[in-house]
């Protein structure tokens, strides 16, 4: 089951550093969209991952840098906007979303 996480800026000491705490919700949400990403070659969910948090941001990517080189030798490239098109479909595949589903699981009030 996740973890929800409140963060209320009132009742923080402006000395307090929610760096680590930030930190592992981002690697909560990171675990939650790699759970939740369809799967067909494993492209898409190796891209998961999140930056490392800074004083009040951070960041979770998907994303798809993966290359391969084919038996003639040709390099071959993934679409890199894939992650958005399983997200939000196209007109010739529906949606599967997974990073929006990770997302709401730790928003405040849900």
């Amino acid at each position: 089951m996740a973890t929800r996480w409140v963060l209320y800026e009132s009742a923080l000491d402006t000395e307090v550093d929610v760096t680590p705490l930030l930190d592992h919700l981002a690697g909560d949400v990171a675990d939650d969209m790699r759970t939740l990403v369809p799967v067909d070659t494993g492209a898409t969910r190796s891209g998961i991952y999140a930056d490392p948090a800074t004083r009040d941001t951070v960041r979770v990517y998907s994303g798809r840098h993966v290359s391969r080189v084919t038996k003639g030798g040709k390099v071959e490239a993934d679409d890199p906007k894939v992650p958005i098109y399983l997200e939000y479909g196209t007109r010739y595949m529906r949606a599967q979303p997974y990073m929006r589903p990770a997302l709401y699981r730790y928003r405040a009030g849900a």
